[in-house]
């Protein structure tokens, strides 16, 4: 069974959505996580590059025209921010209908905080999203999914059959010192719905993160755990690039996702 590979729009930062889904086509992928932006302005995704809260609604559905055109789909949809907030989970359900327009079937979130309210809100964000067929998954982001410890308490906490993990390879590292992601992935495996291949030298809060396979996680083994267990995807490409280089031309990040398929095909992945 092959494994479903998406590219995240934010690997194209800061040249855009369309940018994102060209490259996409580009490199024969036909699926991308697709980045939303809880507040923006009214403007053309064509004009802005960007997909937000405040995007009109004819203006999304000529970019899924687009999509088409190139061949290339969303699976998944990407958003966040301060879930305390109770004007941002508004902005977040929003963010949900444009999701079920885009056509994903899950929406990837992060949260900074972690309290009561936070996952209130989240139950309410779930059930919605189940109404619309949309799975939650949590990003590997502190505090809620720190690491395997705080990614179980928060899952048993909510309790919530519409809400996962996205597991995101690197970010345990970035997030925590002497682990390994691996073990970290065997505790979560039950509940993980998603997952984002990141690569990077294992360091502790070091921004190190190039093409796939340019650095030191074993993600052969990682994939072949994922697999073991039943799960083949969605898995997105996430390349963040490495702290202190100059910011990348939309060619060299081309390139990037491009050596990074080639990584995966060599692993028996893609």
């Amino acid at each position: 069974m092959a494994n479903l590979i998406e590219v995240f729009s934010n690997t194209y930062s800061p040249y855009g959505v369309v940018a994102a889904v060209d490259g996409a086509a580009r490199a024969g992928l036909r699926h991308v996580e697709l980045a939303i932006r809880p507040q923006n302005q009214p403007v053309s995704v064509f004009e802005s590059g960007v997909l937000g809260v405040d995007t009109p609604s004819d203006s999304i559905s000529e970019f899924v025209a687009y999509m088409q055109q190139k061949g290339v789909r969303v699976l998944t949809a990407n958003s966040g921010g301060d879930l305390e907030d109770r004007s941002l989970v508004d902005r977040i359900h929003r963010c949900l209908h444009i999701a079920k327009q885009l056509g994903a079937t899950q929406l990837v979130l992060a949260c900074p905080k972690k309290s009561k309210l936070v996952l209130d809100h989240l139950q309410e964000l779930a059930d919605a999203a189940l109404e619309l067929g949309i799975r939650l998954a949590l990003e590997t982001h502190p505090p809620l999914v720190t690491n395997a410890q705080a990614g179980l308490a928060t899952m048993h906490e909510l309790n919530h059959r519409n809400i996962g993990i996205n597991y995101d390879v690197a970010n345990v590292y970035y997030y925590n010192e002497k682990i390994d992601t691996l073990e970290e992935l065997e505790k979560l495996l039950d509940y993980i719905t998603h997952v984002h291949l990141k690569d990077s030298r294992k360091g502790f809060q070091d921004w190190y993160f190039p093409a796939l396979g340019q650095g030191t996680i074993e993600l052969d083994k990682v994939i072949e755990r994922l697999n073991r267990a039943g799960f083949y995807g969605p898995m997105s490409i996430e390349i963040e690039g490495i702290k202190g280089e100059p910011q990348p031309t939309l060619e060299e990040i081309q390139r990037r996702v491009e050596d990074s398929l080639r990584y995966l095909k060599s692993i028996g992945a893609n």
